[in-house]
């Protein structure tokens, strides 16, 4: 149920940044899809027999994305399956057994690239993803730390106050995550981001042309 509720509200934000960039309800809907996704992510690796793999297939995503969203949304940024894998790289190093130095060292740098190479949500996506990871189950953790992430979101990136709408991820999280039984074709979860896009380019031009 979380991952369709997640895959509608992103189809919502992205509508209404298309065909109703002024209605703002659009937006605020929007809002809930980001953390739905990191905390599919986050739960994705708990399951995964491989996560070499699992990186590979949002690698994969993300390449095969990055032209239609450029096209849709004209900025330079990276989409967002790029915050999703260094989401993943993350958890990675957290929980491998290495140097702790070098671990912390490599998250840095993994945030820092998140930060510099304009992944969508940078720095606060990739954290995200990663209190997620650290604190499934620790509901009330997960909502201290949101809470105090995403306020810093709106003074560091200078978000729109709707941002913290995406708040309301987390309590969906907490109530529905224990019935969470509904699931949802892999293939049309992973080809959705791209297939979306693709096809509300193709509206925008059509309905610009007649």
């Amino acid at each position: 149920m979380l991952k369709l509720i997640a895959v509608f509200t992103m189809l919502v934000d992205h509508i209404g940044y298309v065909f109703f960039p002024t209605t703002i309800i659009f937006t605020i809907i929007g809002r809930l899809s980001f953390p739905l996704f990191a905390w599919s992510i986050a739960n994705g690796i708990r399951k995964t027999r491989s996560v070499k793999k699992y990186g590979t297939r949002i690698l994969l995503l993300a390449l095969i994305s990055q032209i239609p969203y450029a096209l849709l949304f004209k900025n330079n940024n990276l989409n967002v399956c790029f915050t999703l894998l260094f989401g993943i790289i993350c958890i990675e190093l957290l929980r491998n057994q290495i140097n702790p130095i070098l671990k912390y060292v490599g998250v840095t740098i993994c945030l820092l690239v998140g930060e510099f190479l304009n992944f969508d949500y940078g720095i606060y996506g990739i954290l995200t993803i990663v209190i997620f990871y650290c604190f499934h189950k620790k509901y009330h953790l997960i909502l201290i730390f949101q809470t105090v992430i995403t306020l810093a979101s709106l003074e560091i990136y200078h978000y729109s106050v709707v941002q913290v709408y995406s708040l309301v991820a987390s309590i969906l999280i907490i109530l529905l995550n224990s019935y969470d039984r509904f699931k949802i074709n892999k293939y049309f979860y992973y080809t959705f981001f791209p297939g979306h896009i693709i096809i509300l380019i193709i509206l925008k031009k059509l309905l610009s042309n007649s």
